[in-house]
């Protein structure tokens, strides 16, 4: 019972801050000012350059429950490789400002490994555990 109420918490803690952000998609000088670099138009960083980044923007590296409700609001399923067969739900998140080249950065660390943080895959609706000191993309939120 009380992991359901706090599990309940959670999610509403989470639509009510969702629904008033604002995603933030760093600029090419931004990025590069802080260790990322631009590629096909997004930034890409290694994980503590990504919140230096978000930082110096006044936003942050999203967590990774963020990043599942994009997936789950344009209607994909988090963790089904039929997301890549979805028309609707690819052009939803590439709406939103999401690529499907490769993976976001999100803030959420792993428990198991202090080298590895969770990113999202949006293509495919999957979450995966990196390395920090690898680039992906980066876009913040405030």
């Amino acid at each position: 019972m009380k992991r359901l109420i706090l599990v309940s918490i959670a999610s509403l803690l989470l639509s009510s801050t969702y629904a008033s952000a604002e995603w933030v998609k760093p600029t090419k000088s931004e990025c590069g000012s802080y260790g990322g670099n631009l590629e096909n138009g997004i930034c890409k960083a290694k994980w503590q350059y990504a919140k230096d980044i978000c930082q110096a923007l006044q936003a942050r590296l999203p967590t990774i429950m963020e990043l599942e409700k994009v997936i789950t609001d344009c209607g994909g399923v988090v963790g089904d490789f039929n997301n890549r067969k979805n028309l609707k739900y690819q052009e939803c998140y590439q709406r939103r400002g999401f690529s499907n080249k490769d993976l976001y950065f999100s803030s959420t660390e792993t428990n198991n490994y202090s080298s590895r943080a969770l990113s999202v895959s949006f293509y495919h609706g999957f979450d995966h555990a990196r390395l920090k000191l690898d680039g992906y993309y980066v876009l913040c939120i405030r």
